[in-house]
């Protein structure tokens, strides 16, 4: 058995033993483990890891997971390009857009995208000024391809201090506050106009 998308082989031998692995990390389908590695599902097992997603989140009307994330894509893409003919635009989702965004910090080997490739590209082609994303629960700034993306969660409440107030906790996103200042243009004509 090959897994397409890291390139491990998996010997025919050791397929009970996936089987097993399957089911106590709760993965209902052959198909469905075509996305993880069996040296990924053994750690997590050791390390009694289940991402809820896995187990509550259904298709339904779909067929599959793939077929309700590919049906987003097609309805959203058209309403993203509107926009962005529009003038300046901040995409926001729950989930990052680009997976090199979905890490953990103490669990680094430990992967929480939700996600697909076909949004990796949207800041660039939607001529995004900012992302925001929340998902992680970590107050993060990262920069791709010159777009600012903010996880701007709260993050849990242990992590809260409230004598520090809501301040800290808040991001802004427009106007960039790290953006290098705009030297002010001379006014083109007249703004003010006499009346009578």
């Amino acid at each position: 058995m090959k897994n397409v998308r890291l390139q491990l082989e998996v010997p025919e031998d050791r397929f009970e033993e996936l089987k097993d692995l399957m089911g106590r990390c709760r993965i209902t389908s052959q198909k469905d483990l075509f996305n993880s590695a069996l040296l990924l599902l053994e750690w997590a097992a050791e390390e009694n890891l289940l991402c809820s997603d896995e187990v509550l989140l259904h298709p339904d009307p779909f067929i599959s997971k793939i077929a309700w994330c590919h049906e987003r894509v097609r309805l959203t893409e058209p309403r993203l390009a509107e926009a962005a003919g529009r003038g300046p635009l901040v995409i926001i989702n729950h989930f990052p857009l680009r997976q090199d965004l979905a890490v953990l910090p103490r669990i680094p080997r430990f992967s929480i995208w939700c996600g697909t490739r076909l949004t990796t590209e949207w800041h660039v082609r939607y001529r995004a000024q900012a992302v925001v994303y929340g998902h992680l629960h970590i107050r993060a700034t990262h920069h791709r391809d010159g777009v600012r993306f903010e996880e701007a969660s709260l993050g849990y409440p242990q992590n809260w201090d409230p004598s520090r107030g809501i301040d800290p906790y808040l991001r802004q996103i427009l106007p960039d506050p790290h953006a290098e200042p705009v030297p002010a243009q001379p006014l083109q004509g007249s703004v003010y106009r006499p009346q009578g």
